[in-house]
Formats: C-alpha cells, structure tokens, sequence
C-alpha cells in the first residue's frame, strides 16, 4: 500500500489528522518542510508530527518524508 493511502486511510487523532492533510496537500514542496514548519502551519506540536510517522512503521519524521519522496 502506498505511505499517501496509509495516511489516508489510518485512524489518527484530530491533531494526526491535520497534519496528514498538510502534507498530502504539500507533497510537492515535502522536500523542505521541517517538523517546525508543520507544526506552525497546522498549530500543532512537533511531537504531533513524530508521533504520526511512527504510526505507519517509521522510526519518525525524516523516515517518512524520505519514503514519501521516493514514492
């Protein structure tokens, strides 16, 4: 299964879940987004962020935004 469905199609918490929406809406500037700037721009914690890419098998967020640029 892609990592985008999986972000789609898990269950995540209300914060989980906007920081998903945040990063399949800006899958093409991935590249340069820090867990700083996802948190500010979906008014989250960092830990948020970590605690999400951990949930489909990552060890955090540099594993999952790797994959997701190679997929």
């Amino acid at each position: 299964m892609l990592i985008t469905e999986q972000l789609k199609n898990k269950s995540f918490t209300h914060n989980e879940n906007e920081v998903c929406t945040f990063i399949l809406q800006n899958l093409q500037e991935i590249e340069n987004l820090s867990i700083l700037t996802i948190a500010q721009e979906t008014y989250t914690s960092a830990s948020t962020t970590v605690r999400l890419s951990k949930k489909p098998g990552f060890h955090g967020w540099v594993e999952l935004k790797n994959a997701l640029i190679k997929e």
